[in-house]
């Protein structure tokens, strides 16, 4: 039963426009989950994409193979 409270909780906070930060305590810590972003409008989603991707591995990774990159 307790997990399906916890299950609707986190489910219940998954909404961008009225969610709230969730915490959890961990031994002597937390975690924190927050909430989703505003999703993007059309006109900054295609500025995101319009940005111009090297489409490369990371320069740190130097002459090193990069897996699943060709």
């Amino acid at each position: 039963m307790l997990y399906a409270h916890a299950s609707r909780v986190f489910h219940k906070e998954t909404n961008p426009h009225n969610a709230l930060p969730m915490v959890q305590a961990h031994g002597d810590r937390e975690v924190w989950l927050n909430p989703p972003p505003i999703p993007l409008e059309t006109e900054e989603l295609d500025w995101v994409f319009e940005l111009p991707y090297q489409r490369l591995p990371h320069p740190t990774y130097g002459d090193a193979a990069v897996r699943r990159w060709r």
